[in-house]
Formats: structure tokens, C-alpha cells, sequence
């Protein structure tokens, strides 16, 4: 909740990360674009595409103290996101929570920090 805050109230870009900028990074993201409209299957598409680049983040990975002895735990394949998963999650999101929107609300997002965020990533039309 608070990352989607810190979106909706920065002045400017917001940069939303984690070590891999797969899971926790995507789930954000993935609740912030669903906030502001985005159709699941972009969303979906959206995540995914971060396995475009998941040998240069394995690379670094292995370079850090902290992940090093981890990351080659499993194939490079394992660590792939896979769309099966973001499209469960935004189900469940549905399913369970009334979607993510309820969600937000229901977990003190207001109506004028929603309002924010949707106008912060939605296009302009400059038709």
C-alpha cells in the first residue's frame, strides 16, 4: 500500500524496484497499472517481459553478497517470470478481494490518492 502511495504523491516519475525487479516489483506494478486501468493481459505481458532480461539480472545477482550463494540454487529457467503466475494473482485479486481497487480501498488507499495514481499512468491523449 505504501509503494502505491509513494507513487500516486511523488512529484514526477517514481522508480519501483526489488533485486530481481520480478516478484515484488511486479506485483506493485502490477497493482498499480490494474488501479489505473490497464487491461489484465497487458499487465500480464508487462510482467513477462522482464524475462527479457534475466540473465543480466542473474549476472549481477551473482555478484552480491547476499544473493551469490542463492541464485544458482536453481536452472536459470526457474527464475523466468511466468505468466500463469501474475494471471493467478490477478484472479485471486478478483476472486478474493472484490478486485484490486476494493483491495487498495479496503487497505486505506483513498479515493483522491486512487484519482492520483490513475492520472499519474494513464496516457495523455493529445488528440
Amino acid at each position: 500500500m505504501g509503494a502505491l502511495r509513494s507513487i500516486a504523491q511523488a512529484q514526477g516519475a517514481a522508480l519501483v524496484h526489488c533485486a530481481a525487479g520480478k516478484d515484488r516489483t511486479g506485483v506493485v506494478v502490477a497493482l498499480a497499472l490494474t488501479a489505473a486501468g490497464v487491461r489484465p493481459e497487458a499487465v500480464i505481458a508487462d510482467y513477462t517481459a522482464t524475462g527479457e532480461r534475466t540473465e543480466a539480472i542473474l549476472s549481477r545477482l551473482r555478484r552480491s553478497s547476499t544473493y551469490a550463494k542463492d541464485i544458482d540454487n536453481l536452472p536459470a529457467q526457474a527464475h523466468q517470470p511466468r505468466p500463469e503466475t501474475m494471471a493467478a494473482f490477478l484472479e485471486q485479486m478478483d476472486a478474493r478481494y472484490g478486485g484490486v481497487t476494493r483491495w487498495l480501498a479496503d487497505h486505506g488507499l483513498d479515493a483522491h490518492e486512487l484519482n492520483l495514481l490513475r492520472a499519474k499512468l494513464r496516457p495523455v491523449d493529445l488528440t
